[in-house]
């Protein structure tokens, strides 16, 4: 099944810390559902697909339904946090843990969930990131919950899962900027909204910045996820939408204050992006 990645809704089926050392031996495994290995401490690898990918403190690897992997055992020691989940809750009346298949007697019909993506393709099979520390409590607050199993437990897991997912994504379409990318796209971001009153366009943005139109375009795609119109829209169409629920200004000066020519330029992008008029957006708060 391919799905985009806001599609996802993540259910955990198990969380739980791994401690290894020397005497530790595991085979290679083919899960029926995704995995999720965070190196909590140590020195270890787990290979995936004959590629070893080295676990020390930070590091994090997602590997997805029907792809074999090898937890090596460590030189010394290492510790995991591992989770199993599906990206979605398809298959969530299967609640136990499901066991990995040791490569040989892998059944890909019994694959409980498996999705791939049309936009994330980074999850497809294996995503590896070093250095994410930032969601370190988060995951460890994941075990605990997972633990406790109090009221709502697989909804607060989801939107924890679901968090820490967003995160390592952005951070890998991210990571890649220089230092000079980051801080022009940074300094592009705040002058947009600073200036949405304004007309803005590739040619305007660029000659504020002194850059080529090109460079703009394409630095705000890879930064954002949206090309710079889209993106210029979207922070418009946000704005109205705060001044509608929060304020009595007139739709046409709000139109004026969001960059639109005019109210019925407004009311269609409006209503292309949320499904109703800002007269009718408006009326659901009085």
């Amino acid at each position: 099944m391919e799905i985009s990645f806001y599609d996802i809704k993540p259910y955990l089926r198990f969380v739980r810390y791994m401690n290894l050392d020397r005497t530790t031996a595991y085979a290679p495994f083919i899960p029926y559902d995704a995995r999720l290995f965070y190196a909590l401490g140590g020195e270890g690898v787990i290979e995936v697909r004959g590629t070893p990918y080295p676990m020390r403190h930070g590091d994090i690897i997602f590997i997805n339904s029907g792809v074999d992997y090898h937890i090596r055992t460590p030189e010394r020691e290492a510790r995991y946090l591992a989770v199993n989940f599906d990206f979605t809750f398809a298959a969530f009346q299967q609640s136990v843990p499901l066991p990995p298949a040791v490569v040989g007697t892998f059944d890909r019909q019994k694959l409980v969930s498996h999705v791939s993506f049309s936009d994330a393709t980074d999850f497809n099979e294996v995503f590896y990131l070093s250095g994410m520390t930032s969601v370190e409590q988060r995951l460890c607050a994941m075990e605990k919950e997972y633990a406790q199993r109090l009221q709502l437990y697989e909804l607060r897991l989801s939107a924890s899962m679901t968090s820490v997912l967003t995160q390592c994504y952005r951070h890998k379409t991210i990571h890649g900027f220089t230092g000079v990318d980051r801080e022009t796209a940074d300094d592009i971001i705040a002058y947009v909204q600073s200036n949405l009153h304004h007309p803005l366009s590739n040619i305007e943005i660029a000659a504020q910045f002194h850059y080529h139109p090109n460079y703009v375009s394409s630095l705000i795609r890879r930064y954002t996820g949206h090309p710079l119109h889209r993106y210029v829209m979207s922070l418009r169409v946000a704005k109205a939408a705060d001044l509608l629920s929060s304020t009595s200004i007139p739709v046409g000066e709000i139109a004026a204050l969001c960059g639109f020519y005019d109210a019925s330029h407004l009311t269609r992008c409006f209503k292309e992006a949320t499904g109703i008029p800002p007269q009718q957006y408006r009326s659901s708060y009085q």
